[in-house]
């Protein structure tokens, strides 16, 4: 499979493949710091958690009949001016965790991702009033099954309380490859953990079928 890239000449912004190649670099270098911190904070060797991932900017490079494990993606939400705001019961994401390892999360052009405080059970606006520059790091569910709950994965949903104008977003999900081995008791993969038990038993399980 090829990467194709949109003509610059069909967006207002010139030299989109370097804007986003750039911005992948960036995000891709974030996560595995993340990663790499919180190993080594519970004791495990960063050569062990090299071991889960891809090469740097493997996606970018994307072998013939190969996709990387990382993923960046781009979101566009609206609802109309006419709608009242969804607030969680309705939310377009609904309330979630990641399934991977590390998620990056670029404050949006309008605040709305709230993030559940697992130490005060409250939940925490954490773009509101924060400067372009911030990023937000979460848990993903992979994380937590890998060092066995020591660290929670992070629960959130995207409060679209500003309708009318549209919310763009450009998350980074780390992920580790699905041939990885993310419990070695039973040596359970990366992949067989998101397919059961995180579409099996989660809430949000039906959401993660593309993986």
């Amino acid at each position: 499979m090829d990467l194709v890239w949109p003509d610059d000449r069909d967006f207002d912004c010139l030299k989109f493949e370097d804007t986003q190649t750039r911005l992948y670099r960036l995000m891709e270098k974030i996560s595995r710091a993340c990663f790499f911190r919180v190993g080594a904070a519970l004791g495990i060797p960063q050569a062990e958690l090299e071991d889960l991932l891809d090469a740097p900017g493997n996606n970018l490079r994307c072998p013939e009949g190969e996709v990387g494990a990382n993923v960046m993606r781009s979101y566009r939400i609206l609802r109309s001016a006419s709608e009242r705001p969804p607030g969680l019961s309705k939310a377009a994401t609904g309330l979630h965790a990641d399934f991977g390892l590390i998620t990056v999360a670029p404050r949006a052009n309008l605040p709305g991702l709230v993030v559940l405080d697992p130490s005060s059970t409250h939940w925490v606006a954490v773009e509101e009033g924060a400067p372009a520059s911030e990023v937000s790091i979460m848990v993903g569910e992979t994380l937590s099954q890998l060092v066995q709950g020591r660290v929670r994965s992070g629960l959130h949903f995207v409060d679209e309380k500003d309708t009318g104008v549209p919310r763009y977003s450009i998350p980074f999900f780390l992920r580790a490859r699905p041939d990885a081995v993310v419990d070695r008791a039973t040596g359970m993969t990366a992949h067989e953990f998101v397919e059961c038990p995180v579409m099996v038993d989660r809430p949000w399980g039906k959401a993660y079928s593309d993986y």
